[in-house]
């Protein structure tokens, strides 16, 4: 019993062990992706006023590359750039830079916008066009947003260096450009180019994943994978459990399965099965159609009314090998497959398992008349050689007296 529960506890181990070091792997690979940005989420925004003064440069990129801010819009003053799908003439899922005045209109920083918010972007940049050389100012009201900031990319640069030549003549250069417009974009519902809602089916996820190592820690060190097993030992008859650690050392393995003299071991993902033979009332092999052509099973039923699937593989003459073995060690079994058993079965389990106990009975007591029969018979065979070798011998003494007689 305890070789069969150490391969037992072997088999949770590398299995729990796997998975536990995949787990892991994943939580601490994305945890260093992409943790500052679920940090800063966690904390919450912080006023773009305080990176105000660090929009200017590129130097500061580190500082500005996890920041989570929250910003008023209040005017936007153009836009430079859009994309997104053309359908029906109009532009679906589409992302507009627009931009924004500020140091009191001195300095101009990009948004980036997605989605839905860009209608009312659009109505505040058609509201400044529209006041334009009048003395009345008539602006949406502002809108708040959070987001965080990217850097643009050359292309993007140069989209907005020729937005900014279009209205004034003395700015040719990148150089030029940077003194006007700031290289950042404050990217709307997104921290360091990842939105907001991704970093929180992230944070779910990690919590997920952790709460799993945690479950399988748990149910390898508390052992509850071996319960299984451990029931399985103490429904054995008391002959199959004591003879358990002999039959499981000799028994023969063949892929998962270890065929013994009176039991059968299964090696599944989580842990180890023990079946009696003498429990099973019907075993069988066949293709299974329904999953994959060139699949086969064996499969076996029991007293109980449980079926249990032995065996999967594409080998046909590895399940009838197997099929077999199991069925010359079950004493009161069937082998095949036959619809009319199957509803047998599923109506009658304990029924079928005494009729079939009742003919391995007859059969062993005919077996048992046969071989009796066949040991009298050889007993009365040897009787009369001897007795024929007696008269032959006493025939042979008679001639010899005979012939003394005659000299």
């Amino acid at each position: 019993m305890k070789a069969l529960l150490q391969d037992g506890k072997a088999i949770i181990m590398k299995k729990a062990g796997v998975i536990c070091y995949c787990l892991m792997s994943i939580l601490l690979i994305s945890a260093v992706i992409w943790g500052q940005d679920v940090y800063a989420l966690l904390q919450g925004t912080t006023a773009f006023s305080e990176y105000e003064p660090s929009v200017n440069t590129t130097e500061t990129k580190s500082k500005l590359k996890h920041a989570y801010i929250q910003t008023d819009i209040e005017m936007i003053t153009g836009s430079y750039a859009q994309y997104g799908k053309i359908k029906e003439n109009e532009m679906q899922q589409k992302t507009v830079y627009y931009l924004m005045p500020i140091n009191n209109g001195e300095y101009f920083i990009t948004i980036i916008a997605h989605g839905d918010i860009t209608s009312v972007l659009d109505q505040m940049e058609q509201a400044f066009y529209n006041s334009i050389g009048k003395d009345e100012k008539d602006y949406p009201g502002k809108i708040t947003v959070t987001g965080g900031f990217k850097l643009l990319q050359a292309e993007e640069l140069n989209l907005a260096l020729d937005y900014f030549k279009n209205y004034d003549k003395e700015i040719k250069s990148m150089e030029d450009l940077n003194k006007l417009c700031s290289p950042y974009a404050i990217v709307i519902d997104q921290i360091n180019n990842i939105t907001t809602d991704s970093l929180w089916t992230l944070l779910w996820l990690w919590i997920f994943i952790f709460t799993l190592f945690m479950i399988v820690a748990v149910l390898y060190f508390s052992g509850y994978l071996l319960k299984p097993l451990k029931a399985d030992i103490r429904k054995l008859s008391n002959r199959a459990r004591e003879c358990i650690d002999e039959d499981y050392k000799q028994a023969t393995p063949i892929e998962n399965l270890k065929i013994g003299t009176y039991c059968l071991y299964q090696k599944q993902p989580f842990t180890m099965r023990v079946y009696e033979y003498d429990n099973f009332i019907w075993i069988y092999q066949k293709e299974t159609i329904a999953k994959k052509k060139g699949c086969f099973e064996v499969c076996a039923y029991d007293i109980q009314g449980n079926q249990y699937i032995l065996w999967q593989g594409d080998q046909q003459k590895t399940a009838e090998k197997l099929a077999q073995r199991i069925f010359d060690r079950s004493h009161h079994a069937l082998l095949g497959f036959e619809s009319f058993i199957y509803e047998y079965w599923k109506d009658q389990p304990e029924h079928l398992y005494t009729k079939l106990k009742e003919l391995s009975l007859i059969n062993e007591k005919i077996a048992m008349e046969q071989e009796k029969n066949a040991i009298s018979e050889k007993k009365e065979y040897h009787f009369h050689n001897h007795k024929s070798a007696m008269h032959r011998k006493h025939g042979k003494e008679v001639k010899r007296k005979v012939r003394k007689k005659g000299r």
